[in-house]
């Protein structure tokens, strides 16, 4: 967000942005265990660590449930109550934390120990025949994918932070003033150095920069791979938003082209806007298969119960502030992200509530509450999670709704999405219909919003087979 901030600088548009996104080829069956190790030796630094040992008991309307938590800290650091809490595992109000002081103190040797063993010691077997992994880390074990990350953050820090602080330094000289007058000098220069941003998830990585140059160095500096580290990328998965020499300007199917004619570049299930760097939900995934097979119906129980639970467990997977906020999106895609929330959660209710009607079926008015009741929760969800972002004082993420917006976008998608299977939801979409013809908001529909309803813009989700 301070990248996007600082590159907008009180302007409405942006300047032209470069970006490369790429993946590691076999990121876990890759990494060489012996420089893993070494890695590990820079990030397990003290002689000593406390390892703190709780209980959490979780009461719930349908369970009573014991959890341990453990936690590594520092020896010196003494242990308090807010480091507890923010590290459950089951964070809820329905808990209580016991055998608090149960601790020990473990050894940097033992810790390095235990990692050898779980690098270098993992035995598969195949057939009647047992083999031992003698390159990348077994990727069942709950500390592979941050083993993944800590080992390509060394890269980052030792080799590719390097590299782009070198290309940076390469300055950019933009002379002004008129060559053929004369009044060219070297006091008529302006020296610029290019704004950049690298990300990484695990091993998917997204660079943006506003310099072409750097932008094409740094393509073809993750081309030749790093040897030191056995990482090499993915030729099928390299994506950028420009041309390189004779390299197309999107090689992969990493870039998603909709229908109202905007390049997207898939980066880590989010899309990326490749002009205004706006970012979307990436809903692709859900092509190659029936919606259906995505659920899990429950056939016991109290289905009405279970029902409401399964709509606000549909909508939460979206609801990241960085959809949401104003200094990232504008207000028309900020509702777009919403709509588009709710068409997905619409299209999952249609696919549950048919999968039930063959032995449970509610009434109409009790459908209608259900998903009224949904509307509400992705309100205060979306707020609940702005106001939980924080990343420094200079820097909040922005969230500007009006009044019923959500609840409005969302009858609008029940019923866009339920009209397509009438014969089986003809009185609740009269219900929804009337609910979306008394809104206030339908009388005067505001351009944010009726650009969110454009069915162009969601051209993906329209495609999933529900």
């Amino acid at each position: 967000m301070p990248f996007l901030i600082g590159l907008k600088n009180g302007l409405t548009t942006i300047p032209d942005v470069f970006i490369v996104v790429s993946d590691v080829s076999k990121a876990f069956d890759s990494i060489d265990q012996d420089k893993l190790l070494d890695v590990m030796k820079d990030v397990v630094l003290k002689d000593r660590y406390l390892l703190e040992r709780s209980h959490q008991v979780v009461c719930t309307k349908k369970s009573l449930s014991v959890h341990e938590n453990l936690i590594l800290m520092d020896h010196n650091i003494y242990p308090c109550y807010t480091r507890f809490t923010s590290s459950l595992t089951f964070p809820s109000l329905h808990s209580i934390l016991v055998n608090q002081v149960q601790n020990r103190c473990v050894r940097r040797e033992k810790i390095l120990f235990l990692l050898n063993e779980l690098v270098k010691r993992n035995v598969m077997q195949l057939n009647k025949k047992f083999y031992q992994q003698g390159i990348g880390i077994p990727q069942g074990s709950v500390l592979s994918s941050l083993l993944c990350s800590l080992y390509y953050g060394d890269l980052e820090r030792n080799v590719i932070y390097p590299f782009l602080e070198k290309t940076r330094r390469s300055v950019i000289e933009v002379p002004f003033g008129n060559h053929n007058s004369g009044e060219y000098s070297r006091e008529n220069t302006i020296i610029s150095s290019p704004s950049n941003m690298l990300l990484r998830f695990i091993d998917d990585f997204i660079f943006i920069s506003t310099s072409r140059e750097q932008a094409t160095s740094f393509f073809y500096r993750l081309h030749r791979g790093f040897q030191d580290y056995n990482c090499y990328m993915n030729e099928e998965k390299f994506c950028v938003n420009f041309d390189i020499g004779n390299k197309s300007r999107f090689p992969s199917n990493r870039l998603y082209v909709g229908e109202d004619g905007i390049s997207f570049l898939r980066w880590s299930g989010l899309l990326v806007n490749s002009s205004t760097l706006e970012v979307q939900g990436d809903y692709t995934r859900y092509l190659n298969n029936h919606l259906r097979s995505t659920l899990t119906v429950r056939w016991q129980g109290k289905p009405d119960h279970d029902l409401k639970m399964k709509l606000q467990c549909f909508v939460r997977p979206k609801c990241h502030p960085i959809f949401f906020d104003s200094n990232i999106n504008s207000a028309d895609v900020v509702r777009l992200n919403i709509y588009q929330v709710f068409l997905l959660c619409a299209m999952k209710f249609h696919c549950y509530v048919s999968e039930l009607s063959s032995i449970w079926k509610l009434c109409t008015r009790s459908y209608l509450k259900i998903i009224e009741r949904s509307l509400r929760y992705l309100h205060l969800l979306i707020k609940k999670r702005m106001q939980s972002v924080n990343i420094g004082p200079n820097f909040c993420p922005v969230l500007q709704l009006e009044e019923g917006e959500v609840e409005w976008l969302g009858l609008n998608a029940y019923v866009q999405v339920l009209k397509r299977k009438q014969s089986r939801h003809k009185e609740l979409l009269s219900l929804l219909r009337s609910k979306l013809s008394a809104h206030r908001i339908t009388e005067n529909v505001s351009c944010p919003l009726n650009y969110a309803i454009d069915k162009t813009h969601s051209s993906s989700i329209w495609k999933i087979k529900y």
